[in-house]
């Protein structure tokens, strides 16, 4: 995700919020409130995908008995993660 892009977005809120908020500059501030909540819910799944990855990699071990990664997350066509068996 772009940070500057965020910064940009939180710096011309700044700058509606310095001279108040109105008709006509509702609709921008709207928008930009939207794509940042957007952005920011992103960056919250990314690090919650990457923890709870995590955790279930310590809790399974990550291995199998021979030594060999054999077990890993994958997502279905909906998005929805289930266990693949290595070949």
């Amino acid at each position: 995700m772009s940070y500057k892009l965020m910064q940009n977005i939180r710096e011309e809120l700044d700058k509606i919020a310095e001279k108040g908020l109105n008709t006509g500059n509702l609709e921008t501030a709207y928008k930009l409130i939207d794509m940042l909540k957007d952005m920011e819910n992103v960056e919250y799944w990314k690090c919650k995908e990457e923890y709870y990855n995590a955790v279930l990699d310590e809790m399974e071990g990550g291995y199998s008995q021979t030594g060999d990664y054999s077990e890993r997350r994958k997502r279905d066509g909906m998005g929805r993660y289930s266990r693949q068996m290595a070949g």
